[in-house]
């Protein structure tokens, strides 16, 4: 690999690092409203089904849904 293409994966993988810090915020800031507005929030902001899959988004809502059932 030459250098441009080490810039460009170091430079996704930073850009990967703040999506992330982004999504833990967005988590924060939706604690509070319901499974089906977290995910409707997250497709508003532009997430695919394959996007809620890789950030484990939808798993998360999942296991929250069950949670929240055997209450």
């Amino acid at each position: 690999m030459n250098s441009e293409q080490l810039k460009r994966i170091e430079e996704l993988k930073h850009n990967e690092y703040l999506l992330g810090n982004c999504i833990s915020y967005l988590w924060e800031i939706w604690n509070n409203e319901s499974c089906d507005d977290i995910l409707n929030n997250f497709k508003r902001l532009g997430f695919n089904d394959e996007d809620l899959l890789y950030w484990e988004i939808s798993t998360e809502l999942e296991q929250i849904k069950r949670e929240s059932e055997e209450d």
